[in-house]
């Protein structure tokens, strides 16, 4: 993650401040970070930012709390549907809940498939790991409009 501050840069006889990116490590999600910057004037000053939950994103909360990024996942409409790891499954109501926090309005339900395509047919079960459990969803691609249950989609 990086934390968007200004340094002053000297050009011949004039002075202008320019962007400059500085590391922030990732760790604790609620921790203080003091940001140095340059004010108006040009002068440093220095003062305390607070980063909350609502600074960061889903993947960034994920990896910091799990240790692991959650891949493997497709949005349907406004679901989500993940296919995760085993090692991932202690937490998986926990990252629904948060990529439903992060990616409200537009998905009110997250999923994961909760075992392998065996059938001829390619049917799949899944879980409801967060939000309403609407499986009708609505897809615009290439000008088209589809609209069906993904409970009952094949894989």
């Amino acid at each position: 993650m990086w934390c968007p501050c200004l340094t002053q840069r000297a050009t011949g006889h004039e002075t202008d401040c320019t962007g400059l990116q500085l590391p922030v490590t990732s760790g604790s999600l609620d921790r203080g970070l003091t940001v140095r910057s340059l004010s108006p004037s040009c002068s440093w000053s220095e003062r305390d930012v607070e980063l909350t939950y609502e600074n960061f994103g889903a993947a960034e909360i994920i990896e910091a709390v799990v240790g692991d990024p959650c891949r493997g996942h497709s949005r349907i409409g406004h679901l989500v549907q993940f296919n995760l790891r085993e090692h991932l499954l202690p937490y998986k109501h926990l990252i629904g809940q948060v990529i439903l926090d992060k990616l409200q309005p537009a998905v009110t339900t997250v999923v994961n498939k909760s075992d392998n395509i065996v059938t001829e047919f390619r049917n799949f079960q899944f879980e409801v790991l967060a939000g309403d459990g609407n499986t009708q969803v609505s897809v615009f691609e290439n000008n088209c409009t589809f609209e069906f249950d993904f409970a009952k989609v094949s894989g």
